[in-house]
């Protein structure tokens, strides 16, 4: 019985030895195909080199011929080529640009300020008294001739200034006459008295008592002088065409000398003070044609949009102690006759050219980026920048002094962004009237 079990059951050791085997076949097959697998892909994307595969840039020599049979040289694949430039283009953002050239460009100068009439005046009392009268035109808001009259003092008392000025004036007269009749009698008395020379004094011959009453009658007429313009200055007249701003007085307030009457502006003509830094001084003519009266100038309210045009009257020839700025001043003559009226104290915007300046680029606002950076294209197609030298601007544009390694005609980013990055490849695309011209070429 032992026998017959020896011979019908399998060893230990031989089942081991098969699995073994079994998994060794199965780990080269695994192995096997992993490797095919790899070859394959290698072999779709042309091999590395040095292993049969193409040379890198997807294209063999001409002439080679792949089978080795003297066949015909394989030929590159346009295809190719185009896919792989379409690549890397894609890998490039498209930006706007503008294609500028230097030119010449006429300066504009803006600059602010508020209209001011030429004269203003607080008009003072200058003899005291009751105001008596006021004319009906004295309101505030009046337009005023020179030498109208705005109110009258009470003035007896200097009626009888005037009237006291003139008797002293007529006893200094007499007083005149009788002393160059004493003088004359005098000297003739010494004449017949027979005596050679001078008096011992000369007071002999009235002489110093003729000199008193000369300057006695002078005096008289000075103080007639005076009270009658005292009596003058009891009628309180407009010194020029005024605008009355405001009155001070009613019937029956007493003045005395020094005090306001009124406040006044001359109406011939409005002025504008603008400060300019010495930068822009430099962008306008000189001071005989700057002043000549022929400067013009055009003042745009910035609240209702009204347009008056003036001109430079005059300029400045002193620093302020704060702006460390000049000032021209601008006029505008007869301003309450202009449609619309020209008011003082209209916040106005100043705009007038000034000379023609070379070498600059005339870029849209909007290529000047926040930090006052212009960006443009280099000659590799990469983005450069530069710190704008922005000399004048208007309501579109910006003119920019070029400097001297931009010469020529360049490509400007027309809406730099923050992100920006120096040296990055990009491709311009023109913009508006430029993207049209390049649209026909």
């Amino acid at each position: 019985m032992s026998s017959h079990q020896s011979t019908g059951a399998v060893a230990p050791t031989a089942v081991s030895r098969k699995n073994k085997v079994l998994w060794f076949m199965v780990a080269v097959v695994f192995v096997g195909g992993v490797v095919l697998w790899n070859n394959a892909q290698m072999g779709a994307a042309g091999g590395p080199p040095g292993m049969g595969g193409p040379e890198p840039g997807g294209e063999k020599p001409a002439g080679e011929n792949p089978q080795g049979n003297g066949g015909a040289a394989t030929q590159p694949d346009p295809a190719r080529g185009a896919n792989s430039a379409r690549k890397k283009t894609q890998n490039r953002a498209s930006i706007g640009v503008v294609v500028v050239t230097p030119g010449k460009y006429q300066a504009s100068l803006n600059g602010y300020g508020s209209a001011s009439a030429r004269y203003e005046l607080t008009l003072r009392a200058r003899v005291s008294g009751v105001v008596e009268q006021l004319s009906n035109s004295f309101e505030a808001g009046a337009l005023l001739n020179k030498g109208a009259l705005l109110a009258a003092l009470e003035n007896s008392s200097y009626q009888n200034a005037v009237a006291a000025a003139k008797k002293n004036l007529a006893d200094a007269e007499v007083t005149l006459l009788e002393a160059r009749r004493e003088a004359e009698n005098a000297e003739a008395e010494w004449k017949v008295s027979g005596l050679d020379g001078q008096p011992a004094s000369p007071l002999l011959l009235y002489q110093p008592q003729l000199k008193a009453a000369k300057v006695g009658l002078e005096d008289a007429r000075s103080s007639l002088v005076s009270a009658r313009k005292d009596m003058q200055w009891t009628r309180i007249r407009a010194p020029f065409n005024a605008l009355v701003v405001e009155r001070l007085v009613t019937p029956g307030t007493f003045l005395n000398t020094g005090d306001e009457v009124a406040t006044l502006y001359s109406t011939d003509r409005m002025e504008v003070t603008l400060a300019l830094s010495e930068r822009e001084w430099a962008m306008l003519p000189d001071l005989a044609e700057l002043t000549s009266g022929n400067w013009p100038v055009t003042l745009t309210s910035v609240e209702s949009g009204d347009v008056w045009q003036g001109y430079v009257t005059r300029v400045q020839r002193h620093a302020d102690d704060e702006t460390r700025q000049r000032s021209l001043v601008v006029a505008v003559d007869k301003p309450l006759d202009q449609t619309p009226v020209f008011y003082p104290g209209t916040f106005v915007q100043a705009s007038l050219p000034g000379r023609a300046v070379d070498n600059l680029w005339k870029l849209p606002a909007s290529a000047l980026s926040q930090r006052g950076e212009i960006w443009y294209i280099s000659a590799d197609q990469t983005l450069s920048r530069f710190g704008a030298d922005v000399l004048f601007s208007d309501a579109e544009w910006i003119y920019v002094q070029v400097p001297a390694a931009l010469a020529g005609t360049r490509q400007v980013v027309a809406h730099p962004l923050s992100s920006y990055t120096e040296g990055v490849r990009v491709i311009p695309e023109p913009v508006g009237q430029e993207k049209e011209v390049a649209s026909h070429d």
